[in-house]
């Protein structure tokens, strides 16, 4: 009766969670077979059949036990499957909004370098908790791929804006000191070019 109540928990669970205490009670009913089993097997009964009909039963039921462990095996792989898939979707679905968010905030090649080791981090997390199923160790080796790609471009990117910066800077720094240049060969003496100096910020 409890084996066959245990049987009908396995097939509504819903969840790993929910097979938990289903898992200790087969455990507990296995346990008192075993003791049960014993004592009759020890018996020093005067009818062998009927004691022979008690270790049948006690067989039987063993029996059916195990179909329920089995069942209930069974049904945890199933829903520990779907269970990891569900986690796995909703940590990688995490991981790339991180991503997104950290190439918008990535305002510096540093800031990539910084951004990128700590999302490595958590992508090595993931490998980590979710590699063993092949599914996600494929999908996690091709996120690292994109991981990388995309923030070697957002760098590179940054640095050339870096560059074209120092360019422009350097280039009107020389038009000022050309025209300064240019403007102090035109005075005719030492207190009027000392008036534009200390004049022109």
């Amino acid at each position: 009766e409890q084996t066959g109540r245990a049987g009908a928990g396995v097939a509504r669970s819903n969840a790993t969670s929910q097979l938990e205490p289903i898992a200790k009670e087969l455990e507990r009913i296995g346990a008192g077979l075993d003791v049960l089993g014993e004592i009759v097997g020890g018996l020093q009964v005067g009818d062998p059949v009927a004691r022979a009909k008690i270790l049948e039963g006690i067989s039987e039921v063993f029996g059916h036990l195990n179909r329920v462990r089995a069942l209930a095996g069974g049904r945890r792989k199933e829903l520990l499957g779907t269970e990891r898939r569900a986690e796995f979707g909703a940590q990688f679905k995490l991981l790339g909004q991180s991503i997104e968010s950290a190439l918008g905030s990535a305002d510096s090649p540093e800031k990539c370098d910084e951004l990128l080791a700590r999302l490595q981090v958590q992508l090595e997390e993931l490998e980590g908790r979710f590699s063993e199923l092949d599914e996600f160790a494929a999908e996690l080796a091709k996120k690292r791929e994109e991981l990388f790609e995309a923030f070697d471009a957002k760098k590179q990117t940054l640095v050339d804006e870096r560059q074209r910066r120092a360019q422009n800077l350097f280039a009107a720094a020389d038009r000022i000191l050309q025209g300064v240049q240019r403007r102090a060969k035109t005075f005719k003496t030492d207190d009027e070019l000392n008036s534009y100096f200390a004049a022109d910020p």
